[in-house]
C-alpha cells in the first residue's frame, strides 16, 4: 500500500486578512509624508544650530588671536589694511595665510562661517571667491591701542557680514569706501548674526537689534576721532 505524506490545506482567507489593501497602503504613505514634513524642518534647524555654534567658536578663537597679537604689539590690534591679506585690495588677492593675524590662528577654516562656506561652494568653479566671512571694522585700528577704546563692549571689531562672493577687502564700514561692505550683518543662523566686540565677547543680533546699534556712533567708532574718508553722522551716541 502506497503511503502519502500529509499536507494541511492552506487557508487563503488568512492570506487575504494579512495583505494590505490599496487604501491602507496610501494611508501609510500619507502618514510618512506628514511625519517627514514635520521632522525635516526641525532637522534642518538642528543642523543650522550646529553651524551657528561653530561660527561662534571661530569668532572666539579670533578674539584670542587679536588679544595675543595686541600683547605682542604694545596693545595695538592688526592694521585693517593688512590683518587679512598683505595689503587691502578690491581684487582677488592671496589667501588669508599671508595676513598679520594668521600666525596667531594657523587655520584657514577659522576665517569662514560654515553656513557661509556652503553658499560660497555653490558658486561657479571658475570664480575665485573670498576665503573669509568676518571683515574688520575699518575704524577699529584708529586708536593707538585697545586701552583707548571708550566703550569696548559697544564697539565691534569683526562682523559676520553679508558680502558678495568676490569681496576681498576684508573690511566693513559705516559708509561706502573702496568697495567695502557697508552696515550689513548676515542673518544666517535662524535669522541672527554674530559680531566680535572689542572687549572680546560675542554679540548675537537679529534684524531689529542690529538696526538699532548700527545707527549709533559708538558701534563703529572706538573713540571720538571722526576723521577719515567719507562723512557720516549718527542719530545716537551709543
Amino acid at each position: 500500500m502506497q503511503s502519502r505524506s500529509y499536507q494541511p490545506q492552506r487557508d487563503y482567507r488568512l492570506d487575504h486578512q494579512l495583505a494590505f489593501t490599496l487604501i491602507e497602503l496610501l494611508v501609510a504613505i500619507a502618514i510618512i509624508a506628514v511625519l517627514a514634513a514635520l521632522l525635516l524642518p526641525a532637522l534642518s534647524r538642528a543642523r543650522e544650530s550646529s553651524r551657528r555654534v561653530l561660527c561662534m567658536n571661530n569668532l572666539h578663537q579670533m578674539a584670542v588671536a587679536v588679544s595675543t597679537y595686541a600683547l605682542d604689539s604694545r596693545g595695538r590690534i592688526p592694521d585693517f589694511r593688512s590683518w587679512l591679506y598683505p595689503t587691502i585690495t578690491p581684487a582677488p588677492g592671496p589667501d588669508v595665510s599671508r595676513g598679520k593675524l594668521f600666525p596667531y590662528l594657523n587655520s584657514k577654516a577659522i576665517y569662514l562661517c560654515p553656513t557661509d562656506k556652503r553658499e560660497l561652494e555653490k558658486q561657479p568653479p571658475a570664480l575665485k571667491v573670498r576665503d573669509y566671512s568676518y571683515p574688520m571694522n575699518c575704524r577699529a585700528c584708529h586708536p593707538p591701542d585697545l586701552v583707548s577704546y571708550l566703550k569696548p563692549a559697544k564697539t565691534f571689531l569683526l562682523m559676520e557680514a553679508n558680502m558678495i562672493p568676490t569681496d576681498f577687502t576684508g573690511l566693513v564700514a559705516p559708509t561706502p569706501w573702496f568697495g567695502v561692505s557697508t552696515r550689513q550683518l548676515a542673518f544666517r543662523h535662524n535669522k541672527r548674526g554674530h559680531l566680535l566686540m572689542a572687549d572680546a565677547h560675542i554679540e548675537t543680533l537679529n534684524t531689529n537689534g542690529f538696526a538699532q546699534v548700527s545707527m549709533t556712533k559708538r558701534f563703529w567708532y572706538p573713540d571720538n576721532d571722526m576723521s577719515g574718508p567719507g562723512a557720516v553722522t549718527f542719530p545716537f551716541e551709543e
